[in-house]
């Protein structure tokens, strides 16, 4: 089973586009969209497990030198509630 966190990513307005070409070439990254406002980027990232996603992520936010602020959203399974 995978799993999948989301992202929101505050970076330096006139970096965004640079930067989101950057995370659409990190590993498990499987979605990167620029958004109007803050944030202004959203990723998400996909992975066999829990610790490989953190390391994923981890990794893929690291590529990004001009981030301002960062959160990271992890869905809940309607089934478990986790």
């Amino acid at each position: 089973m995978s799993v999948k966190t989301y992202v929101l990513l505050d970076v330096f307005e006139n970096r965004a586009t640079g930067a989101a070409s950057r995370l659409r070439r990190a590993a498990g990254v499987t979605m990167v969209e620029r958004l109007d406002g803050s944030p202004n980027l959203m990723l998400a990232v996909t992975a066999d497990d829990r610790q490989l996603l953190a390391h994923l992520t981890a990794r893929a936010i690291s590529r990004i030198d001009d981030v301002t602020r960062s959160v990271q959203l992890l869905p809940v399974d309607p089934k478990t509630g986790t």
